[in-house]
């Protein structure tokens, strides 16, 4: 009712800003896959205390996630109910963790799910390139062939163009083309739900924040890689103010966005830490 809705509004929160940051090579090393500097983790502890909201969208399955970054956020933070403020979206909106009176509650989203004879088939191939990489058996809702730990990206990269066209043919076996996609990243190989991507995460932070009421003045965004933007570009098409804070290589992102771009002058972690520090909101 009208009622109703004014009601909300007035319950609405307005505050600065709320952060979006992707996690591998945003916080975690790529090769290392953890937080390397801890001056990184607590400025992000610091937002946190501050009350303002932040997101980890990721295509990780959540207990990465939670061994290599939710773990040591809980517990830098002082008042545990603050960790109300934190939200973690796994496996492109697949999985994602609430924090509710500090406590995580845990949500799997089965109607994006990859069927289960393709991810058999995908992990009889990820055989094949043993030698670099590895089946993620934790994931919920999608393949992930992942990087193995140690490995330079480098050396990663000639065996993941091999791979890419072969998961395709597994997709066209099982005319599943139309329903699923092969994704990669800078560390990693997917096959995916085609509505499953940054940008169906980020509008789930969206639905988080209208859910508790909050309304951010501004959004800042961090990606280190292309597909980062979709988070950016779903937040900016819902009219909202957004800066996207871009930390890996200028050459790997065109920037005809109608939003505010950054770029760092690091790269990867240590510069997303240059932003951090250097920012005034």
């Amino acid at each position: 009712t009208k009622e109703d809705k004014t009601a909300a509004v007035e319950k609405e929160k307005v505050i600065d800003v709320a952060w979006v940051f992707d996690v591998d090579g945003v916080i975690t090393d790529p090769e290392k896959k953890i937080i390397t500097n801890p001056a990184l983790l607590q400025e992000i502890v610091k937002r946190i205390q501050r009350k303002e909201p932040v997101a980890l969208v990721t295509g990780r399955d959540l207990g990465f996630v939670e061994d290599r970054v939710v773990c040591y956020i809980e517990s830098e933070i002082d008042s545990p109910e603050l960790l109300d403020n934190l939200f973690v979206s796994g496996e492109f909106g697949g999985t994602y963790i609430l924090h509710e009176n500090a406590q995580r509650r845990y949500f799997v989203n089965q109607d994006i799910s990859v069927p289960q004879a393709i991810i058999e088939k995908a992990k009889q191939l990820t055989q094949e390139f043993s030698d670099s990489m590895f089946f993620d058996q934790n994931k919920k809702t999608m393949v992930s062939i992942e990087m193995k730990d140690g490995l330079a990206v480098a050396e990663f990269k000639p065996r993941q163009k091999e791979l890419i066209p072969k998961l395709k043919q597994i997709l066209e076996d099982h005319n599943a083309s139309d329903e699923s996609e092969v994704h990669e990243d800078r560390i990693a190989t997917n096959i995916r739900s085609q509505r499953a991507n940054k940008a169906y995460a980020a509008r789930q932070v969206l639905d988080w924040l209208s859910k508790k009421g909050i309304k951010p003045q501004k959004y800042i965004v961090f990606g280190d890689n292309s597909s980062d933007k979709e988070m950016a570009d779903a937040i900016n098409n819902n009219g909202l103010n957004i800066e996207f804070v871009f930390v890996g290589e200028r050459h790997e992102l065109q920037t005809s966005a109608g939003y505010q771009t950054t770029f760092t002058k690091n790269k990867l972690a240590e510069g997303t830490l240059e932003y951090l520090r250097e920012q005034k909101v």
